[in-house]
């Protein structure tokens, strides 16, 4: 039985202590539950906010615990409160999960591309800059760069590129974290049908005690903290109808729409976020990171084939003028024209003339007699190993020449 003397205000009767026990219980199950702004107290709900909130008037309730309060009275359906409380928590947890994945993707490109840069700066770029270096040291090369601007700039970059990154990060986190930027990516769509769902169920929960539309409307809206274009597109929904207990079914009908509506908004962004943002972010940075690892070598390559390119065959200089080869040496033929070999072997040696004039008797060639063959022996043999030094002796087994003088079947 009550104390008569106990106070009427709207926070000590029983729904009231129903409303903020099911709320103390929720917070204990670790139910993320927003309280939105507009009063004393706001941000996430914990077992002191929920305490202080019972001891103030609802009056200095934030809009969205106020909005909470009035449908319990109206329904008596905890369950739909939590739901409505927590339908923003639940959609950003849900998109932060489809975000985070390529998220992970991109930070892993970047570690290993900072890690390729480093190494490419400090162990190949130096010899890089050393041929350039060396280029100069040729007069005849076209005027060149003695160093690679990039290779030269990467070391400032590789410097710089952890405090930026931790820049993007920090500056992801102040603006709202990932979730937040997956509904600026795309995901406001999901969260305004997921939210219309929920605001339909609560618009039919509240239909059955025939609150009227408008003020049906107003108070799932505020007790879903909607944007206003899920404000919106509950309020075109539901214009011109009138609401009482046989409008539940439709609008449960209407609450599975939308429902199914962000299912298939979900569904889409699976698959086409993570590939935008793989293909802008990720197709960017691999493109700069080939730039910077290729272009050195690539103008390198182009420096030095400047004289090929600038300076044709035709138009050498004569200090860098190919040297066109000598002529082959006349080849012997075979012959068994005995006066057409002599004329030959006399233009080799007259030594070797003799020689075969001996070993083939009757082969004397006119005009083959050395001067001084009639010296003595010695004398004689002097002088041909003088020659030698002068004509080397043909192997005339394997010689045209031998086989000119060589008769049908004489051996040598």
């Amino acid at each position: 039985m009550s104390d008569p003397t106990s106070s009427s205000s709207p926070t000590s009767d029983p729904p009231s202590n129903v409303f903020h026990d099911g709320l103390a219980a929720a917070v204990m199950a670790r139910v993320p539950i927003h309280l939105g702004t507009g009063g004393s107290v706001n941000g996430m709900l914990t077992l002191e906010k929920v305490e202080l909130l019972k001891r103030q008037p609802a009056a200095e309730w934030p809009t969205r615990y106020r909005a909470a309060r009035e449908v319990f009275d109206r329904t008596g359906n905890m369950q739909i409160i939590l739901d409505g409380l927590t339908h923003d928590t639940r959609s950003e947890k849900k998109l932060s999960r489809l975000l985070w994945g390529s998220c992970i993707y991109l930070m892993t490109l970047a570690v290993i591309g900072y890690l390729g840069l480093t190494f490419f700066t400090y162990f190949i770029g130096p010899s890089v800059n050393a041929l350039r270096a060396d280029m100069q040291l040729v007069p005849s090369t076209p005027q060149a760069p003695h160093s690679d601007p990039i290779v030269d700039l990467l070391p400032s970059v590789l410097a710089v590129a952890p405090f930026v990154l931790l820049g993007i990060c920090l500056l992801i986190w102040i603006t709202g974290g990932v979730s937040r930027w997956a509904a600026r990516l795309g995901g406001s769509a999901f969260i305004r049908d997921n939210a219309s769902a929920v605001a339909m169920r609560l618009i039919a929960a509240m239909a059955k005690t025939n609150v009227p539309a408008e003020e049906a409307v107003n108070l799932s809206c505020d007790l879903l903290d909607s944007a206003p274009d899920t404000r919106n597109q509950v309020q075109t929904t539901l214009r011109g109808r009138v609401l009482n207990a046989s409008s539940e079914t439709t609008l449960l009908r209407l609450g599975s729409h939308f429902q199914t509506s962000a299912a298939n908004r979900m569904s889409v962004l699976k698959v086409v976020l993570p590939i935008v943002l793989t293909a802008l972010i990720g197709g960017t940075g691999v493109m700069a990171y080939s730039f910077a690892l290729f272009n050195p070598l690539v103008s390198l390559i182009h420096d030095l084939s400047k004289p090929t390119r600038d300076l044709p065959a035709g138009n050498l200089p004569k200090t860098l003028a190919p040297t066109p080869p000598a002529a082959p040496q006349p080849i012997a033929r075979e012959t068994n024209d005995l006066d057409e070999a002599g004329s030959f072997v006399r233009a080799v040696s007259p030594r070797h003339t003799n020689e075969f004039a001996r070993e083939l008797p009757g082969t004397e060639l006119p005009g083959t007699e050395l001067p001084g063959s009639e010296l003595p022996g010695s004398q004689r043999e002097q002088g041909d190993r003088t020659m030698d030094f002068q004509v080397r002796r043909p192997q005339r087994a394997n010689t045209p020449v031998a086989k000119a003088f060589v008769q049908p079947g004489v051996t040598s």
